[in-house]
This record gives structure tokens, sequence and C-alpha cells, in this order.
């Protein structure tokens, strides 16, 4: 099978990878070979993931069933790959509420199955589930995508990003880029400098912190 050398770049990150690949197979199936050989860890046990495949950021997304030989990308040719991730619909639930409240008393309600715990670049960011940590009093520790905060089947994890620039803790725990990490009520998380305290459920107003 015909085989070239792509550069290929995760949504995630600013860097870029040259892998050899098949050139003669979908780009969908492309995409699944590359994800778990680079580890992506997109998804969590019960989601899936396809990719949006561009050339370069901003361009028109590539066909999913097209091959590369197809489009005639040889050795050197870029790929742009973006998750869409999706809950499977025969475990989707529905999403137990959670409150995080910020040692500095700031409180953020969890009621999406998908956060993004973060810093936008203007406060209130375009991302509709973020969850914006730029007010806090540390808040430029936080990388501007540093976890993510999913409800699957057994209830709420906690997800590191591996590019985020500064580390992450649960009850003082250092945890490890790419995997998940189930949280229980009243655990501690720490992003960068800010600490924040998870509640299972809605907090109440007079629920704070030790």
């Amino acid at each position: 099978m015909l085989r070239v050398i792509v550069q290929v770049k995760h949504q995630r990150s600013n860097a870029e990878t040259d892998v050899e690949v098949p050139a003669e197979i979908p780009l969908e199936q492309l995409a699944g070979l590359l994800s778990r050989a680079l580890g992506w860890n997109d998804c969590g046990p019960d989601e899936s993931v396809t990719y949006v495949i561009r050339q370069t950021d901003g361009s028109a997304p590539l066909s999913s069933q097209t091959t590369l030989a197809e489009l005639k990308l040889w050795d050197g040719a870029s790929l742009l790959f973006e998750p869409v991730v999706q809950q499977n619909p025969t475990k989707t639930g529905r999403v137990q509420p959670a409150t995080l409240i910020s040692e500095s008393g700031r409180r953020y309600s969890l009621s999406a199955s998908i956060h993004r715990l973060g810093r936008s670049a203007l406060a209130g960011g375009d991302d509709a589930a973020l969850i914006d940590l730029k007010a806090e009093p540390l808040a430029r520790t936080v990388s501007r995508h540093h976890a993510d905060l999913r409800y699957q089947q057994l209830g709420w994890f906690i997800y590191c990003l591996p590019d985020a620039q500064n580390q992450t803790f649960c009850n003082d725990e250092l945890l490890q880029p790419s995997q998940f990490y189930r949280l229980s009520d009243g655990d501690w998380l720490q992003l960068g400098g800010v600490r924040l305290r998870f509640h299972a459920g809605v907090a109440q107003e007079d629920d704070d912190h030790d």
C-alpha cells in the first residue's frame, strides 16, 4: 500500500508531528489510526469521537470518505484534526448537576455533559460550556484550555488536557495529562494556582470552603 509522510496537528496542540501513514484508506479510518497511535484520548468510556479534518485552520473540511491519494496530498502535506465528541446514544442519561466553588467564593454551575475549564481571551468567552476562570485571583496560572469536566453514567470525571501549561491536582494528588479521574463530592481541584471545590448536586448558598 502506498504510504506518505504528512504533518499532523491536533486542534489542542501547537506542535506538528511528522507521521508516515497509508495514503489509500479513507480519512475517517486514518483519523482513528492516528488517534490511537498518538494517544489523543479525546473521548471517555461512554462517548465516541469523529474528526473534522482540514488542511489548514479555517479551510474547508475534507471529505471523511476520501483518501490522501485521491486528494493528491503527498509527502509534506499538513492535516489539522478537530475532535467532535458525542455521547453514545444507548448510554446517554440525564446529567446530574454539580457545582464548583472557588476559594474566592465564586460559584460555577455544571449542567452540560461536557464543560471546559480554562481562561478565555475575553471574560465570558465564546465557548458555550466554558467555565471561565479569568476572574479568579491567580487566573494567569490557568491555561486557556486546561481540563474538561465530563458527566458519564458513573458520575463526573475530570480529564486533564495534554497541552495545559500548568499542572492539575485533585486533593493535592498530581493528575496526569490525557487521563480521566472520577470526582467525589467535596473533592478539591487545583488548576495552576486556582483551587475549586467540587460539589455533586446544586450546592447551597451556605456551602463554603474549609
